[in-house]
């Protein structure tokens, strides 16, 4: 895998310190929002490399294996809709979604609470780059909402890998 920053993605990287990654998965072109989640798909990898999952799929660009946006239903506010980092396809043919964070806003516990109102039946696991400052109150809502949470994937899953 090859990675390179972009010039033309200079507010991202103000706004929350994220660099563009540029790669190939699978002979397509990929462009990962930030080196963690470029991280997180060599750790998919190594998984699938290890076949203790299936295949992943990063926003929908490389695999066609089909829901991979989730439309919320009688919303007026945002979010209306959600696209989860990454698609795992586990060895029995399961399906959880992935969603990589280095902080946690407002609008992301939304995501998350209306998932878990209107596709209970979606795993959702959230990994945190390194374990997040949150309020008890924050925390106990993504326990509810999330099916599984890593709260620092630094030590828990990238240790000795980068």
């Amino acid at each position: 895998m090859n990675k390179m920053g972009f010039e033309s993605q200079r507010r991202v990287k103000f706004d929350f310190n994220n660099r563009y990654v540029k790669s190939v998965v699978d002979g397509i072109a990929v462009t990962f929002r930030s080196e963690f989640e470029y991280k997180y798909a060599r750790y998919l990898d190594l998984l699938k490399t290890e076949n203790k999952i299936k295949d992943w799929d990063y926003e929908g660009k490389i695999r066609k294996w089909g829901e991979h946006k989730f439309i919320f239903k009688n919303v007026e506010t945002a979010p209306v809709q959600y696209t989860p980092d990454f698609m795992i396809r586990n060895n029995d043919n399961t399906f959880e979604y992935h969603e990589t964070k280095g902080y946690l806003l407002k609008y992301d516990i939304t995501k998350f609470k209306r998932m878990w109102e209107q596709r209970p039946e979606v795993v959702l696991v959230l990994i945190f780059q390194k374990k997040p400052k949150i309020s008890v109150n924050k925390k106990a809502k993504i326990i509810r909402y999330c099916s599984r949470i890593v709260w620092n994937a630094e030590k828990e899953l990238f240790r000795g890998m980068f």
